[in-house]
């Protein structure tokens, strides 16, 4: 869903309210309000608004997660309310374990939420700075704040964007983030926003220009005789294919330096930024054939399974020329009947409130064969208790899910003294802990977890 400062999309037909008595100028007045409120609100769910120059001139790359992050604190300001750009916005633990298919219930995710969190500060963006300059600028500002007593995240945004995401009355484009938070493709979610900026929606201005998405003429389905059948209804623009490259990533470190007015040395790496030394879009996908592969093929499927749009696009060259050098994008809305399908699809894989879910990561093995053989013995045994007899047989299956220790032969002040080496040292956190008594001396290791990890959720739910 777009809107602009002299563009408002309506919807396709009107409903008529059955059943009501009133008069004409009544009736008139209730149907504005209806158009109003239908052509605002995005087909589902919160929605994004940015300005089309935040859009269209920055150069910039996120991981799928910190991306999705970012779209849900951009849905979390209100256009008309919020003045302050110094104000911060939350995200609940839930909303990330849903965003980024973390299980917070896990011992490991405090590390990986934190390290998402400062990630997504040092994170840069690109936007041009005069004729023959960039400037480097944060999304967010440092000092965000995580409350694990309140399971809360506070962030942010950077004030030199504010004017560009809050109070926008003209030259936006807004969106539903529900679109965006089942893609698995970063380039979809990228793409998606990037085509919404340069469509005026159903206006026609009556100008060709280059710089808007326009219907498709006669003269454009001649050029794709192929495709002719299929871009009837379609609307298109054409792209430079390394332009459009570079609004799918960070700049190049020759556009860096240049801006700079500068080359760096071999050694020199003072000033240089975190994750500056990502590799463009351009330099992964030299070959047009890669870049179809790698992006636009993904990006059409999610696009067109996903939203409100239909995608397609065809590369094109000069006569004698052997490499694609320009790309035409083609974009039609969906009807009623076919968005029925995407809602659909969302409620299908919106589980539990949206729940992106995550391949398990496979831990490399800490323990070594010998002793995951002896997981089945008695701790006591282990322990060296004599009056513990060891069982028989080898065990075989896998260890456990998460580190325990068992404390013995220990002091209270010794324990003590342990326990705080290990808060110390940053390592952890380490929950699931034990000291050896006679009733979990005879249990294995296995039920030894088993019964901590109860104890545990138990107390912390």
């Amino acid at each position: 869903m777009k809107k602009t400062d002299d563009n408002i999309i309506q919807n396709e037909d009107t409903e008529v309210v059955v059943g009501e008595v009133m008069s004409q100028e009544e009736a008139s007045a209730k149907t504005r309000a209806l158009l109003r409120q239908d052509s605002t609100k995005p087909p589902f769910g919160s929605y994004i608004t940015k300005s089309n120059e935040l859009i269209q001139k920055t150069k910039y790359s996120l991981p799928r997660n910190e991306q999705k992050i970012l779209f849900m604190l951009l849905s979390k300001i209100d256009q008309k309310s919020d003045l302050d750009a110094s104000k911060y916005y939350t995200i609940t633990f839930q909303e990330f374990s849903k965003l980024t298919g973390v299980n917070m219930m896990r011992t490991g995710y405090r590390p990986h939420l934190q390290q998402t969190v400062e990630n997504l500060e040092n994170r840069t963006f690109w936007v041009p700075d005069g004729p023959d300059a960039i400037k480097s600028v944060s999304w967010v500002s440092k000092g965000s704040i995580v409350n694990f007593k309140e399971k809360t995240i506070k962030m942010r945004f950077n004030p030199d964007i504010w004017r560009d995401i809050a109070q926008l009355t003209s030259n936006y484009t807004s969106y539903s983030i529900e679109y965006l938070l089942m893609m698995q493709s970063t380039y979809s979610m990228r793409i998606y926003e990037i085509i919404l900026s340069y469509d005026n929606g159903n206006r026609d201005y009556s100008y060709n220009n280059g710089l808007i998405f326009e219907p498709v003429t006669e003269e454009i389905l001649r050029k794709f005789p192929d495709k002719r059948s299929e871009l009837v209804g379609y609307k298109y623009k054409m792209f430079d294919i390394e332009e459009f490259k570079g609004m799918l990533s960070m700049p190049s470190k020759d556009e860096i330096n240049r801006s700079q007015n500068r080359k760096k040395t071999k050694n020199d790496t003072s000033s240089e930024p975190k994750f500056s030394r990502e590799k463009t879009v351009a330099e992964k996908y030299k070959v047009f054939s890669d870049f179809e592969k790698n992006v636009l093929a993904p990006v059409k499927n999610e696009i067109n399974e996903m939203t409100d749009l239909w995608f397609d696009y065809v590369p094109v060259r000069k006569r004698g020329v052997r490499k694609y050098e320009y790309l035409y994008i083609f974009i039609k809305y969906k009807n009623r009947e076919e968005m029925k399908s995407v809602r659909a699809f969302h409620q299908e894989h919106k589980g539990a409130d949206t729940e992106v879910s995550r391949k398990p990561r496979k831990r490399r093995s800490s323990v070594s064969k010998e002793a995951l053989e002896q997981y089945n013995q008695p701790l006591g045994y282990l322990a060296g208790m004599k009056d513990i007899s060891p069982v028989e047989g080898n065990y075989a299956g896998e260890e456990l899910p998460d580190t325990m220790f068992l404390f013995s032969s220990l002091s209270s002040s010794r324990l003590d003294q342990v326990l705080a080496a290990l808060r110390k040292s940053g390592a952890g956190p380490f929950p699931y802990k034990a000291v050896l008594t006679a009733t979990n001396s005879k249990w294995n290791a296995l039920d030894c977890f088993n019964e901590i990890r109860r104890e545990h959720e138990a107390l912390h739910p």
